[in-house]
């Protein structure tokens, strides 16, 4: 049996070993990391912490604001207030469009009247184009005011998402979502 003593590097040695690996191989470090960037440009993953959505991880296209319907999960920026911070991203199916009529029955049940019977949203479906149930309180205990109602304007939608717990159009807080706040139509991944 014969040993063979290994000789250990100096740490100049070591770096000099390094840097002449990198610049043999320096595409192999800088393509996938100028593909990330490049890929930034035009889209982000946007993740839901919570579970007001049936999927978790979600690929959102900058920018890709015209041709919204309903059905189309959207990511928009939160303006503020509550228990976010302003420029939080949500994601939120859009469940009204310009021109759909928002209404809400006495026990704060919200209904969409251009919403077809039957219609599937996002893989949720929907009976009597009901919205969801605005709560009275959050889970904090703080009281929750209804979100708008009436005809849903030009350049807003209504957005929503199926868990009782979503913090949606259903509530002032959220109220209808601008034109201007979606940072482009999203898709899920799982």
């Amino acid at each position: 049996m014969s040993t063979v003593a290994l000789k250990r590097l100096s740490i100049r040695e070591y770096i000099r070993l390094c840097s002449d690996h990198f610049k043999r191989n320096w595409w192999q470090y800088t393509l996938p990391v100028a593909v990330v960037f490049v890929l930034q440009l035009f889209i982000r993953i946007d993740v839901n912490l919570t579970e007001s959505l049936p999927d978790r991880v979600f690929i959102t296209v900058k920018g890709m604001t015209s041709n919204i319907q309903r059905g189309d999960y959207i990511a928009f920026e939160w303006p503020g207030g509550g228990p976010f911070p302003k420029g939080f991203h949500f994601v939120k199916i859009v469940a009204g469009v310009p021109g759909d009529k928002v209404r809400v029955d006495e026990e704060r049940n919200f209904y969409i009247d251009k919403a077809r019977s039957g219609t599937v949203l996002n893989q949720v479906s929907l009976t009597e184009n009901q919205m969801g149930r605005a709560k009275t309180h959050s889970k904090r205990g703080l009281p929750l005011e209804l979100g708008p109602t009436g005809v849903v304007p030009t350049g807003h939608f209504y957005v929503y998402a199926p868990h009782p717990d979503s913090l949606d159009s259903r509530y002032a807080l959220t109220g209808w979502i601008r034109q201007e706040a979606i940072l482009g139509k999203t898709y899920a991944i799982f």
